[in-house]
C-alpha cells in the first residue's frame, strides 16, 4: 500500500504528543504555525508508542495495527544502542482516523446505535469524493435532503454502529 509521509510537528500541543523531547539527538523543536487555510493538516511524526493504550491516550494519529505493522517492516532487528533500544520514529502512515460529528439517535441493548452523520462533513466529502471513508454500520443515505428544507443538505443514517466505536466530544 501507498503510505503518506508525515511532517515535523509544528506546534507545542504536537511536539508534546510526539514524544520527541524524551530522544536523544534530535534537532531541537521550533515552533512554526500552521497556516489558516489548512483545514485538515497532513498528521506530524511521532515516536512510536510502547503499547496500544498509550497510542489512544496520546490521541496519535493512524491505525495502532497498521502503524505497527509498517513500523515493523521498515525496521530491522532492535538495535542495541549503549544497552537501550533506539526509539522507532512513526514517519508514514498508510490510514488515517477522521473523527466526524455526528448525532446519537438510538441506542439498543446489544450495544449498538443508530448515529446521523453531520451535515457539513458530508458537504466537504461530496466536494472531494476522491477520498474514501470505511464507515461502521449499515448506512442509508438521504441525498436529497427531503424534510429537512431546501437548504439541508444531504443525509446519512449509520444503524447498527457498535457503541465501542463512538467518541464523546469532551472524552
Amino acid at each position: 500500500e501507498e503510505a503518506g509521509r508525515l511532517r515535523e510537528p509544528r506546534q507545542l500541543h504536537e511536539y508534546e504528543a510526539s514524544g520527541f523531547a524524551e530522544v536523544q539527538g534530535l534537532p531541537p523543536f521550533q515552533l512554526r504555525p500552521v497556516p489558516n487555510e489548512c483545514t485538515r493538516p497532513i498528521p506530524f511524526k511521532y515516536v512510536h508508542p510502547a503499547s496500544e493504550t498509550e497510542f489512544y491516550r496520546r490521541h496519535l494519529p493512524g491505525v495502532f495495527r497498521r502503524v505497527v505493522a509498517d513500523t515493523a517492516s521498515r525496521r530491522p532487528a532492535a538495535s542495541e544502542v549503549g544497552g537501550k533500544e533506539e526509539a522507532a520514529i512513526v514517519e508514514r502512515l498508510t490510514h488515517v482516523v477522521e473523527h466526524v460529528p455526528c448525532t446519537l439517535l438510538a441506542v439498543y441493548a446489544d450495544r449498538t446505535c443508530d448515529i446521523e452523520l453531520g451535515t457539513e462533513f458530508l458537504r466537504r466529502w461530496e466536494v472531494s469524493p476522491e477520498r474514501r471513508f470505511l464507515v461502521p454500520g449499515a448506512v442509508d443515505c438521504d441525498a436529497s435532503g427531503r424534510g429537512g428544507g431546501p437548504s439541508a443538505g444531504p443525509r446519512a443514517l449509520l444503524r447498527g454502529v457498535p457503541a465501542e466505536r463512538l467518541r464523546g466530544v469532551q472524552a
